[in-house]
């Protein structure tokens, strides 16, 4: 779930302060809500489970990259935690 909150965090201005959160999941698709693109407001975005299923089946060869070992690495610290600190 982190990789993929990852992958959206990139697709988006890193000069806001947004927040990622998985919401739920629902007709084969992950739905997350995004805080911080516009003020007052929650953007949905829905990721097809077999794009998940891609990233966990895959998810050895991305624990290479540095970037994603250190998310990843314990103590558990959310994309939105590292996010906030980057700002």
């Amino acid at each position: 779930i982190e990789i993929l909150k990852l992958y959206l965090l990139e697709k988006i201005d890193s000069n806001l302060e947004i927040q990622i959160l998985f919401n739920n999941f629902e007709n084969n698709e992950l739905v997350f809500y995004i805080n911080g693109l516009k003020e007052n407001e929650t953007a949905i975005t829905k990721i097809p489970l077999h794009i998940y299923n891609s990233v966990k089946e895959d998810l050895d060869s991305k624990l290479k990259n540095p970037d994603i070992e250190e998310l990843l690495s314990l103590p558990y610290r959310s994309v939105n935690t590292i996010s906030t600190e980057v700002n």
